[in-house]
């Protein structure tokens, strides 16, 4: 049996890393984290000029805002922008990639899919070569092997990913996801998901499963890149640049298409439905999911641009 000592923060926290760069949330806590950003009310700079990772979306009489969330942030990112801060106290239901009020199923569900259940290891599952590269890594970040030998390439490759952004200075704790998600339960307002937890670790475990040894070897060989990825759709999320973070996402996508179809396209084409209904919400909705679902020609804002709604960036 595999070890189940893997921490529910040590899980949650990898899964979040993949949603810095491929855009997936499964890292949110249901509690109130340490560390969570103090009140906005101190003032950023904005202006009527400024675009930010937020869009409004209208078809006649119906509205609803989506907000471009990146999951781990340092603690510069606060305060956001008066213009975000006060979309996401008028929301009355707040719509994330998945409800984030069943994370704490999150651990053993993920665990399930990311670990081998029988007697096969991740050294039997990848080159000799590419574990050599983990066996560096994971020994650079200071993380037991007996913690990964029963991980799925998948899985493991995230779990390095994370510790590198945590030491870096990234925190789930001040996620947009978690930070909008604390100030929906502090206003009572609804919290529902556009997929469920389970199609979601689905994904995560399919992205990769065409050449999983190639997958873990990318990440490992990329880690110093990724960083700078990350630092990069940063800047163009503080200032709303929407075809800057296009363009970095795109770049870590064009080695591995099926993680682009798997992650970005097909989840987007599915929740268009979902969105759709929302817009006939009786309540101000606000849909929080990561920036990469909403740029680029096959995001979310396209696909609704091509439906007729009207879709303005603020």
């Amino acid at each position: 049996m595999p070890d189940r000592t893997l921490s529910f923060h040590r899980v949650s926290l990898v899964a979040s890393v993949v949603a810095l760069f491929v855009v997936t949330a499964l890292g949110v806590s249901a509690s109130p984290a340490a560390g969570q950003p103090a009140t906005d009310a101190a003032a950023s700079t904005d202006s009527t000029e400024a675009e930010h990772p937020l869009w409004r979306v209208t078809s006649g009489a119906d509205t609803l805002h989506m907000l471009g969330s990146v999951h781990l942030l340092r603690p510069d990112a606060y305060p956001l922008a008066p213009t975000i801060q006060h979309v996401i106290e008028r929301a009355e239901k707040v719509a994330f990639e998945v409800d984030l009020d069943s994370m704490q199923a999150a651990a053993p569900m993920m665990l399930g899919a990311g670990m081998y259940q029988s007697d096969s290891t991740l050294q039997q599952a990848v080159s000799d070569s590419t574990y050599a590269l983990l066996q560096s890594a994971i020994d650079t970040l200071a993380v037991p092997e007996a913690q990964v030998r029963k991980m799925r390439p998948w899985l493991a490759s995230l779990m390095v990913t994370s510790a590198v952004m945590q030491r870096s200075g990234y925190q789930m704790s001040l996620g947009i996801d978690q930070h909008v998600y604390q100030k929906a339960r502090e206003s009572g307002a609804e919290v529902v998901g556009l997929e469920t937890l389970r199609e979601q670790i689905d994904i995560l475990s399919a992205a990769s499963s065409g050449d999983p040894d190639a997958y873990l070897r990318y990440s490992l060989e990329n880690l110093s890149a990724s960083l700078d990825q990350v630092a990069r759709i940063m800047e163009g999320w503080k200032a709303g640049d929407v075809e800057r973070i296009a363009r970095v996402m795109n770049e870590g996508m064009d080695e591995f298409p099926a993680v682009r179809e798997h992650v970005l396209v097909r989840r987007n084409r599915n929740w268009i439905a979902p969105i759709e209904d929302l817009m006939q919400d009786e309540k101000t909705v606000l849909v929080v999911v990561g920036v990469g679902h909403l740029v680029g020609e096959e995001s979310v804002t396209q696909m609704l641009r091509d439906r007729g709604y009207t879709v303005e960036q603020l």
